[in-house]
């Protein structure tokens, strides 16, 4: 689902429909700051730009992917001078402590 879907509320019933079809959930969040996010989208032009008050809506919103959302696994992404850095989120192994 390529859309900011900001909360554990919105993120349920997409992940129960994938599950429902067999697929495999996974969840790709990307790192930023909301002064980055700002900066890029001005960088954007015609529908690729959206109103700045939009990304300060959704800022307030997020909230971070648990590991109780039922997530098969989980990404950060990081935008870096290189480029893309995709990092898979690992679960501590609480049965080994």
């Amino acid at each position: 689902v390529d859309n900011t879907n900001p909360t554990p509320a919105e993120r349920g019933p997409l992940i129960a429909i994938a599950r429902s079809a067999g697929a495999r959930v996974v969840s790709y969040a990307f790192v930023t700051t909301v002064p980055e996010a700002v900066h890029r989208n001005a960088l954007r032009t015609g529908r690729a730009r959206i109103a700045e008050a939009g990304i300060y809506s959704v800022a307030k919103q997020l909230r971070p992917v648990d590991a109780g959302e039922g997530f098969d696994c989980r990404f950060t992404v990081q935008l870096t001078n290189q480029g893309f850095v995709v990092t898979e989120v690992l679960e501590l192994d609480v049965r080994s402590r």
